[in-house]
């Protein structure tokens, strides 16, 4: 896929299964997915930019992300990090 601009849900919808996967097609919209959240979240002490060569859980202790409830409201002011559902490849391949 090239070019620039926003993708209409037909090829959105299209994707599904490739490049999207395991993703309700009820978050699908006319121009967006909605990504699901998963339960898995993160405070972080700080924001970052995550380094090549390193996943981001490799950078936790560096931040310090503390697990985090999300059955408890997000502070205001505070970065969080939170997973999201689903499996998503979307990298250009030039």
């Amino acid at each position: 896929m090239s070019g620039t601009g926003v993708l209409p849900k037909h090829m959105l919808l299209e994707m599904r299964g490739t490049c999207i996967q395991d993703v309700d097609a009820q978050l699908f919209n006319p121009a967006s997915v909605d990504m699901p959240l998963s339960d898995e979240a993160y405070r972080l002490e700080t924001i970052f930019l995550p380094e090549k060569r390193k996943s981001v859980r490799e950078l936790f202790t560096d931040i310090g992300a503390t697990k985090h409830d999300l059955s408890n409201p997000l502070e205001v002011g505070v970065p969080y990090l939170i997973r999201i559902d689903g499996t998503w490849s979307m990298h250009d391949s030039t």
